[in-house]
């Protein structure tokens, strides 16, 4: 019997040792965007934008962005967004940001014409503050939430 679980445990180390080990660390790392606000342009415009956007290890899996005007002058109005890469970057409030650079098409009103865009959203509820869309441009967020955060990898990190 002593043999045997000394032939055993032989072989379990042996298979220990051909079998490389792999740890949690090695799971790619999944980053999501995505939000439903109503955002304000100004006093004249005012737009719906639903958006979501899934990266693994920097790679757009996929993503869409959707502005519709809701409001004003931009009423009835539809841009719809293909994302095709994401850079992830800290505020100065240390929220997390995500800066969209997509091909944006105009597909109402008239003919559709589509050209590069990139914009800017941060959640900056992670940090008690407001989140942003095109903050840079003044546009405000009236109402809604934009998430931006990570899952697998060491910690989800």
């Amino acid at each position: 019997m002593r043999k045997l679980i000394i032939i055993g445990a032989v072989a379990l180390l042996a298979l220990a040792a051909a079998v490389p080990l792999t740890s949690a660390s090695t799971t790619p790392v999944t980053k999501h965007v995505d939000g439903s606000i109503v955002v304000s342009e100004n006093a004249n415009r005012t737009w719906l934008a639903r958006f979501e956007v899934r990266t693994t290890s920097n790679v757009v899996q996929f993503g869409y962005l959707e502005l519709y005007g809701i409001g004003g002058e931009v009423a009835g109005q539809i841009h719809e967004f293909s994302v095709n890469h994401v850079d992830y970057y800290k505020t100065a409030s240390r929220a997390q940001g995500a800066s969209l650079r997509m091909q944006e098409c105009v597909i109402v009103p008239s003919q559709p014409s589509c050209f590069d865009s990139t914009y800017e959203v941060s959640d900056g509820s992670a940090v008690g503050r407001g989140d942003t869309f095109l903050g840079w441009l003044g546009w405000t967020v009236q109402s809604g939430n934009i998430s931006i955060y990570s899952t697998g990898g060491q910690n989800g990190q």
